[in-house]
């Protein structure tokens, strides 16, 4: 299944703002994994900082890819070719963004010179950030996103070809007696008009003499953004009415601006669930209501929640594609409220659709008092009705990958992690994972996600489950690392987890396995942490095995390669993702019949020797590379095609990953029942 719309973000790897840019971009139009109470637009986001890596263009019906020129790209041939290439394969569904750092950005290539670039050297003049009061590099990240999100709307709202300005209806009442209302709105038109290219609707000065008032109105909503500047007497306004609920008739993205000082006589219902934000307007800036800064930041918030809708939109149409009765659905791109069973074409609908979060449920029984036959779904819940994975317990496999592999797509690998976990405990698995409950490197912590999430999907659960088996998520612990846990911190997380225990043999000193790294505390590791593996892949229905480790590691093997070893012998469902480097793409690798100069005897030999003298069962990087390459895709026993693994293999993207795995379990689960 193909995304919507997908984002690549270019720069060059000695480029070191290109990181902060790309991250941006990747928290503003993805997400932030780190708060998982937060969605997010949702967008898949690939970063490429070398032009040995491909676009997959054919990976999406849109596709926008961004190139950040500094000096190291303009200088460098090698991107001119492959930045000309990419301009050479680009069509009409996909849109190159070329930002020029700097003025020198336009000695790029004269192939290229020819198109309009974003001028990020401009930015600090033209929307005067030096005023903003906040640090110069944040707010040159604020303008970038702003401006790309215009970008994005007019290709995502686009229906002929021509790539339009997105249109803002700002609709307001002249009736407040201060003109707080009326005066705001001029002043947002004058600032998206002069800095900005989108176009406005304000009154009745964009309405050519002798037109019909009002439909000439309804004609612009049809085709425009609301902006709702909510001041005391909005909703006061007949017109102002009839224009929220023309905007909801004809599902137009909207946003309302709060500004109210005294409150209202009776809150309009219909101006509800949408995204509002507040500005202050008690305070004069100089002659202007607005200041600049407020002003941007209104037009920012105009231009992604453009994009967020018409993206969820695609999206929800997206997910019903392997449903053979998705005209049963009615696809909302806001939650569901009652106005839209009155407005929309809810007969003959079995399911709506609309986006995460789920609404509570006293809203689904007020919903449901007239629709008695209507289920209201999330994606989760879709999933949910439809590929129950109850009761299943699903191990992650995951470390940290190299330093460079981990800079480039840390935010790309948490990410799926995140969704994986989202999805795995809202339909009810568990999760099961080794190793200590925090990551060396704290950007790989991930309990702290786990956790968030259970809260967010099983509060009522929490209070009920009592043994280790019946926790949702079980952290298997080798015994160095149980040691090192403290009780408070046990019994903080008791509620949360079932910590299981794996002893092995005793030794005199346990303090030394943490402070030491010579050979004998090595050895002493690989013996607990085998020991811990083995028994944890016994008790697994899933292995999901990602990034990890090939240097630097405690084990007789990187832990991934060892659990994906101690899996395909018990013959465990196994799914590979490669898409992220690290250890798993070695695994992938050698099963295409490739070697690895990484696992290799040489690189670890010192160890191997220490640990052969004293073990029967003996350590051998050749012999494992062999077995691996003499296994088929086919044994990995997942469920899905060949060429569905060989999409695992190599994939970034979220949804794509968590729809895979979750086929290849339900698949699983029903031949099994």
């Amino acid at each position: 299944m193909t995304n919507s719309f997908q984002i690549y973000v270019l720069w060059h790897s000695e480029y070191s703002y290109g990181n902060e840019l790309a991250n941006e971009i990747f928290f503003q139009f993805n997400r932030n994994p780190e708060k998982t109470y937060q969605r997010g637009i949702g967008m898949p986001v690939y970063f490429r900082n070398s032009i040995n890596e491909n676009i997959n263009l054919a990976n999406s019906e849109k596709t926008a890819i961004v190139i950040l020129a500094d000096e190291n790209m303009t200088a460098s041939y090698e991107w001119q070719e492959y930045v000309e290439n990419l301009y050479d394969c680009c069509d009409n569904n996909s849109k190159i963004y070329f930002v020029a750092i700097n003025k020198s950005s336009f000695n790029f290539s004269e192939q290229i010179s020819k198109y309009n670039h974003l001028r990020l050297y401009e930015y600090e003049k033209k929307f005067k950030i030096d005023d903003w009061g906040i640090p110069k590099e944040e707010a040159i990240k604020k303008v970038l996103i702003c401006e790309l999100a215009h970008e994005f709307s007019r290709v995502l709202y686009d229906e002929n070809g021509t790539h339009n300005p997105l249109k803002v209806f700002l609709s307001h009442t002249k009736r407040d007696s201060n003109q707080i209302g009326e005066n705001i709105a001029k002043e947002l038109n004058a600032y998206i008009q002069l800095l900005t290219r989108a176009s406005t609707f304000i009154d009745n000065n964009d309405i050519a003499i002798s037109y019909d008032f009002w439909s000439e109105i309804e004609k612009n909503i049809e085709k425009s953004f609301l902006l709702i500047i909510h001041s005391d007497k909005y909703t006061s306004s007949q017109w102002c009415r009839k224009e929220v609920i023309s905007a909801k008739k004809f599902n137009r993205p909207s946003l309302v601006l709060n500004i109210y000082n005294e409150g209202e006589i009776r809150s309009f219902p219909y101006i509800a669930n949408l995204e509002t934000i507040h500005i202050d307007n008690t305070e004069q800036h100089s002659s202007q209501v607005l200041s600049d800064f407020n002003c941007f930041n209104i037009v920012c918030s105009i231009f992604k929640e453009a994009v967020r809708f018409k993206f969820q939109e695609g999206e929800l149409k997206n997910k019903l594609s392997s449903f053979q009765h998705k005209d049963r659905f009615l696809v909302l791109t806001r939650p569901p409220e009652l106005m839209d069973l009155v407005i929309k074409e809810v007969n003959g609908k079995d399911y709506i659709l609309y986006p995460e979060p789920p609404l509570s449920d006293e809203e689904l029984e007020l919903l449901s008092t007239n629709l008695k036959n209507v289920s209201f779904l999330t994606p989760t819940e879709l999933y949910q009705k439809n590929q129950s994975i109850k009761d299943k317990k699903i191990c992650i496999s995951i470390s940290e990958t190299s330093r460079q592999d981990s800079k480039l797509k840390l935010y790309a690998l948490k990410d799926v992690m995140v969704e994986l976990i989202r999805y795995i405990l809202a339909l009810n698995g568990r999760l099961v994972y080794s190793g200590n409950l925090i990551y060396e490197n704290d950007d790989y912590n991930l309990f702290k996600s786990m956790i968030s999430i259970l809260e967010e999907y099983q509060s009522e659960y929490l209070n009920n489950a009592e043994a280790i088996d019946d926790k949702k998520i079980i952290n298997y612990l080798a015994y160095p690392l149980w040691e090192s846990i403290d009780k408070s911190e046990r019994s903080k997380y008791k509620k949360f987890i079932g910590l299981v225990e794996v002893k092995h043999f005793d030794i005199e000193d346990i303090k030394s396995l943490f402070e030491g790294s010579n050979l004998e505390n090595k050895y002493a590791w690989s013996k607990y942490l085998s020991k811990m593996r083995e028994q944890m892949i016994k008790n697994i229905d899933f292995h999901i095995v990602m990034g990890g480790k090939c240097t630097d590691f405690k084990g007789k093997y990187p832990g991934i390669l060892e659990e994906f070893l101690l899996s395909i012998k018990n013959n465990k469902p196994i799914f590979l993702l490669g898409g992220f480097g690290g250890c798993s793409r070695e695994i992938i690798n050698l099963l295409n019949g490739q070697d690895s100069s990484i696992l290799s005897n040489n690189n670890f030999k010192e160890f191997i020797d220490y640990y052969n003298n004293r073990e029967v069962n003996k350590i051998n990087y050749d012999d494992v590379k062999e077995f691996i390459k003499s296994r088929n895709i086919e044994e990995l026993n997942n469920g899905l095609s060949d060429e569905e693994n060989k999409t695992l293999f190599h994939s970034q993207n979220a949804l794509e990953i968590l729809q895979l795995v979750l086929k290849g379990i339900h698949k699983l689960s029903d031949n099994a029942s």
